[in-house]
């Protein structure tokens, strides 16, 4: 055993494979690096499942799914070029330290730099950003 996960710990799942002749689904994680049992195919037993993607955002870090702009307040939500605090790229990492819904956008208050993005529009579902860990 390299590490014992806690129960409802999201974990990033790089590979499934089917192991017929142990009767396994397993999964191969990114982090942390190893192996997990997803099913028992003899006896049904599921011991992880899919994230559903309508799940409240919660902190952590976060991926970015496309270009944001980190403003300097949550309720500035589009701030002009004197305003930005500084634009991120397409799969920039961040750390969110706090979620705010604010009119219809799910934001989130980033650490480094320090400032708010949105991680998803809450009417239209567009994400911007995706829990990574």
């Amino acid at each position: 055993i390299l590490e014992q996960l806690e129960e409802g710990k999201m974990v990033r799942v790089e590979e499934i494979v089917q192991l017929p002749h142990q009767l396994r689904v397993r999964a191969r994680l990114a982090h942390p690096a190893g192996w997990i049992t997803l099913l028992n195919l003899e006896t049904g037993r599921r011991w992880a499942t899919k994230a559903d993607e309508t799940l409240p955002e919660q902190p952590g870090l976060y991926e970015l799914l496309a270009p944001v702009t980190v403003s300097p307040s949550a309720a500035l939500l589009m701030p002009n070029d004197e305003q930005v605090v500084e634009d991120l790229e397409k799969f920039s990492r961040v750390q969110v330290l706090e979620i705010l819904k604010v009119e219809e956008r799910i934001r989130g208050r980033v650490a480094n730099p320090s400032g708010w993005i949105t991680l998803r529009h809450a009417q239209s579902g567009q994400r911007f950003a995706r829990f990574f860990a």
